[in-house]
């Protein structure tokens, strides 16, 4: 069989594959809404329907085998018996490796959906790794691979257009404001877009005033909000946002490890880079080879979305390399203490006093704001 990665840059086009010469498909991670509709399109293909008796379910992490047996079961109404498999990511690839994916008989349909919850950036970075191993799998096998990852300018034109569908526009601000509420996912942004067109009424343009109004954020984005208040020397508003982040059921401590201070040093490590641009005198990408050599392989400031990078030399113009060195060493030691490594008091405080230490740095009254 044909081999073929796909990447999705067609957006919301529909595909001119022909899902006909494939038996397998690995509907790989990334944007869910364009999983979904991919997922739609094989469907359509084979003239089948998730109620279908051809058609059958498993999770990932059922055994592999048991997914290969199935499919390769004669249909009994239709021409081909699908077996969609959910949350393959769960599934460790080297259970697989040995299985022979390309004995699949012509009557076989097999759709493996990565479509696991992503979770928290260690989470994040294993199950990268899994999507890649089981890419290889496939693509050895001569499967379908398609990958849903947006680049560029994309992921705006993705929610502008989903916005069009309810005659509605949006200024690049509130499209912004939006991706930033919901964790830069593009999925969750679209998802959105009907109940800001609603909200708007008559209005032709969605707003920032009605995403700020309506959206309930992620806690990516009440992470980046407490940051930016700190820099901004706004004590008292990053630790509003604090609160917010506190006041779910999980423990102080819980989300300091899940959230705060993970999101934390990747915002200030990604601020740290567009110090280095704006010190070079280059801050629109493609950055130059120079700039490119410090930046680290993760967070990589080159690999942010446009809007994301234009954020960060917001922050970064606000700041200088030893207010954000301290910063990280107040982070370090705010780590240390939850862990009992240094003496400390319950979480909340710790936190607490984590964000009064940072906002007591941009306090200064002779703190002056870079320009270029």
């Amino acid at each position: 069989m044909d081999r073929l990665v796909r990447p999705a840059l067609d957006l919301m086009a529909k595909t001119s594959i022909d899902f006909q010469k494939y038996r397998i498909f690995y509907l790989g991670a990334g944007e869910s809404v364009l999983r979904r509709r991919t997922l739609s399109e094989i469907y359509e293909a084979f003239q089948l329907d998730p109620r279908d008796f051809d058609v059958n379910f498993f999770e990932g992490n059922s055994p592999p085998l048991d997914w290969l047996s199935e499919a390769s079961t004669s249909p009994f109404l239709g021409e081909r018996r699908m077996v969609i498999v959910r949350n393959i990511l769960s599934c460790d690839p080297k259970k697989a490796s040995s299985l022979q994916w390309d004995h699949l008989p012509a009557t076989a349909a097999l759709v493996l959906l990565a479509d696991d919850d992503q979770g928290d950036y260690e989470t994040v970075s294993r199950l990268s790794r899994i999507d890649k191993e089981w890419e290889a799998i496939i693509k050895q096998a001569g499967g379908y691979v398609a990958k849903f990852e947006l680049k560029g300018n994309q992921v705006q034109d993705i929610i502008r257009a989903e916005a069009v569908k309810f005659e509605k526009q949006m200024s690049p601000l509130a499209v912004t404001t939006l991706l930033e509420m919901v964790g830069s996912s593009a999925s969750q942004a679209v998802e959105e877009i009907e109940k800001l067109a609603i909200y708007a009424g008559n209005n032709k343009e969605i707003r920032e005033s009605d995403v700020l109004q309506l959206v309930v954020p992620a806690r990516e984005w009440n992470v980046f909000q407490m940051l930016d208040a700190v820099i901004a020397g706004k004590t008292s508003q990053a630790v509003t946002q604090l609160r917010i982040l506190l006041s779910g059921p999980s423990k102080a401590e819980e989300v300091a490890f899940r959230n705060v201070l993970p999101m934390l040093s990747r915002r200030l490590s990604l601020i740290w880079q567009a110090l280095i641009c704006i010190d070079a005198r280059n801050t629109q990408p493609p950055f130059g080879g120079e700039v490119l050599a410090c930046f680290p392989d993760r967070p990589n400031l080159a690999q942010e979305k446009p809007y994301s990078q234009s954020r960060l030399f917001d922050s970064a113009r606000g700041t200088n390399f030893n207010e954000v060195a301290l910063c990280m060493k107040m982070i370090s030691d705010a780590d240390a203490r939850l862990k009992g490594l240094l003496p400390g008091f319950s979480g909340e405080e710790t936190l607490e006093r984590l964000i009064f230490e940072m906002s007591a740095i941009y306090q200064k009254s002779s703190r002056t704001i870079r320009a270029y």
